[in-house]
């Protein structure tokens, strides 16, 4: 009789732990968020906690090896770990303490990520649909595979996703183990670990849309598109702002003409439009870090410099905009 109370006592506590854990990961899960702060007029992102406190040590020290890329690409992986980090908290697993230990993440925690990593965040945190009043089978499934359809996110996304915990889980590898006197079957554990994931990777990247577009066809159609132009006139009665219109129409006007990219718009300075000679030219070029941007997103080109011509029509109505408003 005492060996069973014992047992069930056990059972019960083991049962608390696993509660706890749970509630410590869902805790975990809400509490972690991103900030983007400045610093030297330098742009950073950081994982933080409710109290705007460092989430992890390991996290922040990570996070500073991706400072020499883009800003979006930083925010980006941030993101992506983020979402890696609530994930394993919510399993109540330590990700720098099963590296450290060797142990590792066993297949089925993997494949509970892999799952997860496959469905917008917000049906990860309340994947619950309500079937109280529908009778028939066959509508209970089709409304269930529609649902997760719609939960379902783009392949790119599952793999940047994977591709995180990989790499994150590698930076913590070696910095607990010293590869050269690192115990051969945990390198080889790990290496197969590692593996496994790139296929998955792979997998996905095979699985994108081979899909070929005319590049005579219209992404808009050319009614709608014209439709556009005309509602973006300073002038058209239909014009939804209320303020700037005179700015959006220069905005929306200069990407239809040239096709630049909204980082390389959101930069242009006066001295980039060349108001001489042909009367037709903006200058586009990667700026590294600008001083005199006082943005915290700071935009920027993502590809080599060169010229876009846009009409002189244009170019007068943007010289217009510079001196007069």
């Amino acid at each position: 009789m005492s060996h069973f109370k014992i047992s069930v006592r056990a059972a019960a506590n083991t049962k608390i732990l696993f509660l706890s854990m749970i509630f410590h990961g869902l805790e975990i899960m809400y509490a972690i968020r991103l900030k983007k702060y400045q610093h030297h007029n330098q742009s950073f992102v950081a994982i933080v906690d409710e109290n705007d406190c460092p989430y992890d040590p390991f996290v922040s020290a990570y996070l500073s090896t991706l400072v020499n890329q883009s800003f979006n690409t930083q925010l980006r992986k941030a993101i992506e770990l983020m979402f890696v980090l609530q994930q394993f908290a919510s399993y109540g697993i330590d990700l720098p303490g099963r590296m450290a230990s060797g142990q590792l993440v066993n297949e089925k925690e993997y494949l509970l990520f892999y799952d997860a990593s496959c469905v917008k965040k917000s049906a990860v945190e309340n994947n619950v649909i309500s079937f109280r009043r529908i009778g028939d089978k066959s509508l209970r499934n089709i409304i269930s595979a529609n649902h997760r359809r719609k939960m379902t996110v783009s392949s790119e996304t599952v793999q940047g996703r994977i591709r995180r915990f990989r790499e994150y889980s590698r930076w913590l590898f070696d910095h607990y183990h010293d590869l050269f006197g690192l115990d051969e079957v945990i390198l080889n554990k790990f290496l197969r670990f590692e593996s496994r994931i790139k296929i998955d990777e792979g997998s996905l990247g095979r699985n994108r849309s081979q899909k070929i577009s005319d590049p005579l066809e219209s992404v808009i159609p050319d009614d709608v598109f014209a439709r556009l132009m005309e509602i973006i006139l300073p002038s058209s009665s239909n014009n939804p702002f209320s303020s700037s219109k005179v700015r959006n129409y220069l905005i929306v006007s200069i990407l239809c003409q040239t096709g630049i990219r909204r980082g390389a718009l959101a930069k242009l300075k006066i001295s980039d439009c060349y108001f001489s000679g042909t009367y037709d030219r903006i200058a586009i070029y990667r700026s590294g870090r600008d001083r005199t941007d006082q943005r915290l997103d700071k935009p920027n080109q993502k590809t080599k410099s060169h010229l876009v011509t846009v009409s002189p029509v244009l170019m007068r109505q943007i010289k217009i905009y510079i001196e007069q408003i």
